[in-house]
């Protein structure tokens, strides 16, 4: 699939961009602008996101809906190209991780040491968890 549909989007919000030449245009520009590169959301790559769905580890998840117009217009405004803000978008996305912690009091133990109980879900001792 090609990007060609929104490096073409973020060339044209470019050169609109390059044409303003005082704060009060572009603050009345600004709106509308990011509006249409909202619409990146229906291009690839973007339109795989547009509506997220996040899951929360405690059984429950929630759908989050992408907004890409301000973080690309941003980016257009620190003088980034359609290719480089498509280049951070995929770094982005390849560092797509997280990691989650539950910290539970454990009762009735005297714990001295790490006791790994399953792959990734392990019991630590309170001295070696961070406030």
């Amino acid at each position: 699939m090609t990007n060609t549909a929104a490096i073409e989007l973020l060339e044209m919000i470019r050169r609109e961009l390059a044409d303003i030449h005082r704060g009060k245009h572009f603050a009345q520009w600004r709106p509308e602008a990011v509006q249409r590169l909202d619409g990146l959301a229906t291009l690839p790559p973007f339109h795989a996101y547009a509506a997220t769905r996040i899951f929360t580890g405690d059984n429950g998840s929630l759908v989050a809906s992408t907004r890409f117009g301000e973080w690309a217009l941003d980016r257009l405004v620190t003088g980034e190209t359609p290719e480089t803000i498509l280049a951070a978008f995929d770094h982005e996305l390849a560092r797509n991780a997280a990691t989650y912690l539950d910290v539970s009091p454990v009762f009735g133990v005297d714990i001295d040491a790490i006791c790994e109980l399953v792959e990734g879900i392990r019991i630590i001792p309170a001295s070696e968890v961070s406030p």
